[in-house]
């Protein structure tokens, strides 16, 4: 109904909170039950550094809902040494170096560096109420000081110098070795001595567990997951203690499948297998993780290729390259500002954005904006001190916020964006196949020798046609 309002057209719509009176209750009967199924991993449910956890995902009448996916294990350091310096893992999920995942023999996702990645992206666009409370069973810990033990400063002369560190405590060159006892990096190395338990939800560590769809296993055959631990020195934050190790003990996958009406499973039978039908096609997104080359002070590239037509966004970090394989330096959590002065991402003889990010607030607003928004609704957990910190060592940076560092810069390439976060287009983004090589080119100007850790985000399909199952995109 069109009612004139000062020349413009009026559509009369019913309120929900009215309309619900004559609507009645809603249900889905093509969705009969669902359960959750645990899986042990063909190769153990204990794992030590370096070595690979496979899990196979097999079920032959359900759908498989990939955003409940987790993993849960109880994980523990040791030491032959005697220092009283912690041993703690580094943030987050500082075990899992890579993740796959394939289905039917086909090779669905391949994230490596995902360890880095998961910290990227939580650091980027988590709440930081999430972070503080079920993150912290995630093994997020660095930027939780409710996870301290004891209540500190005790005294004035810490706080009084600026050397209070709400991770490691008094970090004064004279504390180094041993950290401040019931700090939050001391409280997770004496967690982490006694085995924590640990549950992570596979979606922090691999797009395709972000997939909005169900995945229905009993046409497209099992799904094979497959995590790389990483290396002691990748995963250990430890100052003084360079023979520290981790094991993982009571490994374990969760996930619930959904049973669909007998109806409803023909249809997709007769969608997947019959000639004519359409086929049953899923996005979902994939992420190609790099470490480039060491940079040195000044202005530099770094080339990735990735030949997709739907890039949909990109993240770029820089981290220490003297502290890459060091049990001293956190090099899955700490990404340094290093006083990068000039950001900007060309594909071809385009250019993002098209006048290069000057300030570390600029940068900043590119990032908040690179996860499908307009405007800033995903704040993440940093601030403008630890976005533009640049830590070296604790011996020589005994800084409030040494070991803080994140600066993450990141674009968004969707033509299409929207405040609410709704009606997101899954074929949306750029093609960059054919510029240049399919090649994404990062330019930067920074001071220090930094290797950078670049990934680039773009959309897959799953595609099942006339019984076969194809991966579309690159």
């Amino acid at each position: 109904m069109n009612t004139g309002f000062q020349g413009l057209p009026i559509s009369e719509v019913v309120p929900d909170a009215v309309a619900g009176m004559q609507e009645g209750l809603s249900k889905s009967s093509l969705l009969v039950s669902r359960r959750k199924i645990r899986f042990q991993p063909q190769t153990g449910t204990s794992a030590t550094p370096g070595s690979i956890v496979q899990f196979v995902l097999a079920d032959s009448s359900s759908l498989l809902d990939v955003n409940s996916a987790t993993i849960s294990f109880t994980i523990t350091t040791s030491t032959a040494g005697s220092a009283a310096a912690p041993v703690a893992l580094d943030d987050g999920a500082s075990w899992c170096r890579r993740i796959q995942a394939s289905l039917n023999g086909n090779l669905v996702s391949d994230v490596d560096h995902a360890h880095r990645l998961a910290n990227m992206e939580v650091y980027s666009s988590a709440d930081k109420a999430w972070y503080q409370s079920a993150g912290s069973f995630g093994g997020w810990w660095k930027f939780n000081p409710d996870l301290a033990t004891g209540v500190y400063p005790t005294g004035t002369a810490a706080p009084m110098a600026g050397n209070y560190n709400p991770a490691y405590g008094d970090i004064a060159s004279d504390a180094v070795a041993t950290g401040t006892a019931g700090g939050t990096w001391f409280s997770a190395g004496t967690r982490h001595a006694a085995g924590e338990n640990r549950i992570v939800p596979l979606s922090l560590l691999d797009g395709f567990f972000r997939c909005k769809q169900y995945v229905p296993l009993n046409l497209l055959g099992e799904l094979v997951v497959s995590f790389t631990l990483a290396s002691n020195q990748e995963a250990i934050l430890t100052l003084s203690d360079t023979s520290a190790t981790y094991t993982m003990t009571d490994i374990f996958m969760e996930v619930d499948v959904v049973q669909p009406h007998y109806a409803l499973n023909e249809i997709m039978l007769k969608q997947a297998n019959s000639e004519g039908e359409n086929g049953i096609v899923i996005p979902y997104e994939s992420a190609v993780v790099s470490q480039g080359q060491a940079l040195t002070s000044g202005t530099s590239s770094v080339i990735v290729s990735r030949a997709t037509n739907n890039l949909r966004r990109c993240l770029y970090a820089q981290q220490l390259t003297s502290g890459l394989s060091l049990y001293t330096f956190p090099s899955v959590s700490c990404f340094g500002f290093n006083a990068t002065s000039n950001w900007q991402v060309r594909c071809g003889s385009l250019y993002f954005p098209s006048q290069p990010s000057t300030t570390a607030s600029r940068m900043y607003g590119l990032l908040t904006s690179s996860y499908g928004e307009a405007v800033n609704d995903k704040p993440g957990i940093m601030n403008r001190l630890t976005y533009t910190m640049t830590s070296a060592t604790i011996a020589t940076t005994p800084l409030k916020l040494v070991y803080s560092d994140n600066f993450i810069v990141g674009y968004n390439f969707d033509a299409y964006k929207n405040t609410a976060g709704t009606n997101v287009l899954d074929a949306d983004g750029l093609s960059v196949l054919g510029m240049a090589g399919s090649q994404v080119v990062f330019q930067v100007t920074q001071t220090g020798s930094v290797s950078p850790v670049v990934s680039l985000h773009a959309t897959r399909y799953l595609s099942l046609l006339n019984g076969t199952l194809k991966i579309v995109g690159v």
